[in-house]
């Protein structure tokens, strides 16, 4: 069963924050519960079912008709059929329960959209991706292990999806626009897919659509100006195919789990 985190919250960096809370300290944000199997009827079960409750055999109902109580049995009979054919139904048409192994945030009010540049230059929405599963993630290119660790595993749940690769975009969003240029931008792209999208906002940028996505950065200085680090929020936001939020996958998630997600959202 896929657990629901609380899409009330609307302060920057809450969402991590619980996340962590709800993982413990040790940071074991690897995958949760295993979707349930729910067995459904087949459809030639289902045929033979109705078949057995419709063989109402011939004599038996004229011996019924000939004490008199043909026309009460029939009413029972048909009454008994209307209920078993309404279970039927209602079993038939009750959805499967939709299980997750991120967080569902599904109906969240946050993360709605963005207008940025991408390391083309060009002014990028949410919008221009419907049609496909977007995961949105947060780093920079001077990051030394969470960032390339994290897109690794993003290249290997692309790989995991085939044929259905392609149906799957990730967009990076630099929370460095200091140092993360356009170029430097498109060549870290490369080093794990030429068809990922980095996003570059600008200062005030950045502030907006971090608050707008509820993601914690935070600039840590080294030894020169030029060598500091940056604190960011690490997880990863799962979009539908229509372009609504349904998902976080917190950092250190395996490639596998985040695949299976990624193959139901397209299945629902």
């Amino acid at each position: 069963m896929s657990r629901t985190l609380d899409t009330n919250a609307s302060t920057p960096g809450l969402v991590w924050q619980r996340v962590v809370r709800l993982h413990g300290p040790d940071r074991s944000c690897g995958p949760g519960t295993s979707e349930d199997d729910v067995p459904r009827p087949t459809a030639s079960a289902d045929r033979q079912s109705v078949q057995l409750c419709c063989r109402a055999p011939e004599k038996e109902m004229k011996r019924l008709q000939g004490n008199g109580v043909g026309y009460q049995r029939r009413g029972l009979l048909r009454a008994g059929l209307g209920a078993a054919f309404g279970s039927a139904f209602s079993l038939a048409c009750t959805p499967e329960p939709v299980s997750f192994k991120s967080v569902d945030i599904t109906g969240a009010t946050y993360a709605s959209n963005f207008r940025l540049r991408d390391q083309l230059g060009n002014v990028r929405t949410l919008a221009d991706f419907k049609g496909k599963i977007v995961i949105v993630f947060f780093g920079f290119t001077h990051c030394p292990d969470v960032c390339p660790t994290s897109m690794l595993t993003l290249t290997e749940v692309q790989r995991l999806l085939r044929p259905q690769g392609d149906l799957m975009q990730v967009l990076f969003i630099t929370v460095d626009p200091e140092r993360d240029t356009l170029p430097l931008l498109k060549a870290y792209m490369a080093n794990f897919d030429p068809g990922f999208v980095a996003l570059r906002p600008d200062p005030d940028e950045l502030k907006n659509v971090a608050g707008e996505f509820k993601v914690y950065y935070q600039k840590v200085g080294g030894k020169t100006p030029d060598s500091y680090s940056m604190d960011h929020s690490a997880g990863k936001y799962i979009f539908d195919t229509a372009g609504r939020v349904r998902l976080f996958s917190p950092y250190g998630a395996e490639a596998a789990a985040i695949a299976q997600d990624i193959k139901t959202l397209l299945r629902t």
